[in-house]
């Protein structure tokens, strides 16, 4: 599945100037970006009380 962003491109060229000085690609970097955005949300959720803490550990190992 592939979506389409429109972003200003003042704003493109500064996420291709970051991801460049990580050595990631930029689909790379939007990937990593969002993903740390959503553990965010879903942490400021768990801390005012809308959702529940995930498993201890999720590979169910003791």
């Amino acid at each position: 599945m592939t979506a389409s962003l429109q972003l200003p491109e003042i704003l493109y060229s500064k996420i291709v100037e970051v991801a460049k000085a990580q050595s990631l690609s930029v689909d790379e970097f939007m990937i990593l970006a969002a993903a740390e955005k959503l553990a965010s949300l879903q942490h400021h959720e768990w801390l005012t009380g809308k959702a529940e803490p995930g498993p201890q550990n999720p590979c169910g190992a003791a």
